[in-house]
């Protein structure tokens, strides 16, 4: 083997290894970039016609310029294909943790609201409950000052509720209003 052909094959696998590493960034950017897939069929072009240059030994096809070509295309694109691959590991991350971050503020929204239904609601269900049976007359003296008494104790409990999202008491244990970072 001379060391024409050693640059001929070399020549191939470094066009065969451009397809692989353009083919694997355009995965990895979801095929946002439409050039990347154009250039890896032009890396692949370019090392089958290498590969039958190398193969029929005519190892100049296309004269010295094309050998220079390959060569220089490969310096000139390998740091940008290393750039871009550092790009797309980078906008995996952030893509992530604005996925985490979406995810958490959702699951705290939906415990806080869980915790401002709790405090809220339950005490406003006992006073609507208790003004709707005193209104329709139907309860004994001693039931009806019972409806009073729970009205008046949970219109004051609304009164001093906390809608901080901490953990409160043992019925709102499983609730964490704050979201938790990664």
């Amino acid at each position: 083997m001379t060391g024409t052909s050693i640059f001929a094959w070399a020549l191939v696998v470094l066009n065969a290894a451009m397809v692989a590493v353009l083919l694997r960034l355009s995965i990895k950017l979801r095929w946002h970039l439409p050039w990347l897939p154009l250039l890896a069929a032009f890396f692949a072009l370019r090392a089958g016609r290498r590969m039958s240059a190398a193969l029929s030994e005519n190892y100049l096809t296309g004269g010295r310029g094309d050998l220079a070509i390959d060569a220089t295309l490969a310096l000139v694109l390998i740091p940008m294909v290393i750039g871009a691959e550092r790009m797309a590991r980078s906008l995996e991350a952030v893509r992530d943790e604005a996925e985490f971050r979406a995810q958490e503020y959702e699951r705290a929204r939906r415990h806080y609201t869980q915790v401002v239904r709790h405090r809220v609601l339950n005490p406003v269900t006992i006073i609507c409950g208790g003004a709707e049976t005193i209104k329709a007359g139907i309860v004994d003296e001693p039931t009806r000052d019972q409806l009073c008494d729970a009205i008046v104790a949970s219109a004051r409990e609304i009164q001093q509720v906390s809608l901080e999202p901490e953990r409160r008491g043992d019925e709102e244990y499983e609730l964490d209003a704050i979201p938790r970072t990664q």
